[in-house]
């Protein structure tokens, strides 16, 4: 699928989520709270741990342009 893409938060650590818009089997285990220390993590994540992280943090994980915005919705379109 193409609509996976990585996160970049201010200071360039990175995590990867692969997002659905589900929860069944939507959660990759985890061994630790990574981002407790460092906000990186190898692998691809999922849309609970997105959802855990975010809530965690109290910010947002995705910052993205107009451009980029539309980009995402045209592949997420042609995915359909």
């Amino acid at each position: 699928m193409e609509n996976i893409t990585r996160s970049y938060n201010p200071v360039n650590y990175k995590i990867t989520f692969d997002l659905k818009g589900s929860s069944f089997k939507r959660e990759t285990k985890l061994d630790r709270k990574f981002w407790n220390q460092k906000l990186d993590q190898p692998g691809v994540l999922k849309d609970l741990n997105f959802i855990l992280i975010s809530k965690a943090l109290g910010s947002k994980l995705i910052n993205i342009s107009e451009e980029r915005c539309s980009q995402l919705i045209a592949t997420l379109e042609a995915d359909t």
